[in-house]
């Protein structure tokens, strides 16, 4: 049996990407008959949600909240998400880091391609 080691996702200019995580999920309506049992369940506005750290480098830009940016090795649509926000880390004994957070639209594909 193969087992996938390490972080395949990569992309930008900001450093190497560390502890990738995707999350696939959206949003849902429970209809429920006058017990509260529910009878019916629609699920809509999909969205994967990416979050990763990357070991900052020197001169590059993180991208603004809202911009849009491409992880290589995300499943959904190439890779393209919005900056759903960032967080700097700074400490005397490792490299500068940033964890940045992405979101995808999936239904209507936004950000476009």
């Amino acid at each position: 049996m193969a087992y996938q080691r390490g972080v395949f996702a990569s992309g930008g200019t900001w450093g190497a990407i560390q502890d990738f995580s995707q999350d696939n999920g959206g949003e849902r309506e429970e209809v429920m008959d006058a017990s509260g049992n529910v009878t019916d369940l629609d699920h809509f506005n999909r969205t994967a949600d990416v979050t990763f750290d990357v070991v900052f480098t020197v001169g590059s830009t993180i991208p603004d909240y809202g911009a849009t940016f491409t992880v290589t090795g995300a499943t959904e649509n190439n890779g393209l998400f919005f900056c759903d926000g960032t967080t700097e880390t700074q400490n005397n004994k490792t490299h500068t880091r940033f964890n940045i957070k992405g979101k995808r639209y999936l239904e209507n594909g936004l950000p476009a391609a």
